[in-house]
């Protein structure tokens, strides 16, 4: 209990300093742009489609899907968020270990 009370604690005051931060450097914070459902749950979908329980993970899918959303936002205009969620949606469908397991699979020449 004490180490999670303790982890739990220094997640706080690490988030507390990254808002100070950031109010400190840009002067102002609009909570409905900063604090958006889409910033909110980005973490969530970049570790599902990466690949939960890995490292690299989460890394490998903030980078595919940040590159995407960029790829989408300047190419379909109005809508792009309705593309990028569908794509979401069928990778979790079809690749249901992320990219990792992907990766995985075709390095083991199997399904694991």
């Amino acid at each position: 209990m004490r180490y999670k009370l303790a982890a739990f604690f220094i997640s706080s005051v690490l988030a507390a300093l990254a808002g100070v931060l950031y109010a400190g450097k840009t002067f102002f914070i609009n909570p409905l742009e900063t604090f958006s459902l889409a910033n909110s749950i980005a973490p969530l979908t970049t570790s599902i489609f990466g690949g939960l329980y890995t490292t690299l993970g989460p890394v490998l899918g903030a980078t595919v899907l940040r590159v995407a959303e960029e790829i989408l936002h300047s190419n379909v205009k109005n809508g792009y968020l309705v593309v990028y969620g569908l794509v979401l949606m069928l990778s979790i469908l079809w690749l249901p270990r992320g990219l990792m397991g992907l990766l995985r699979r075709g390095k083991h020449g199997g399904d694991l």
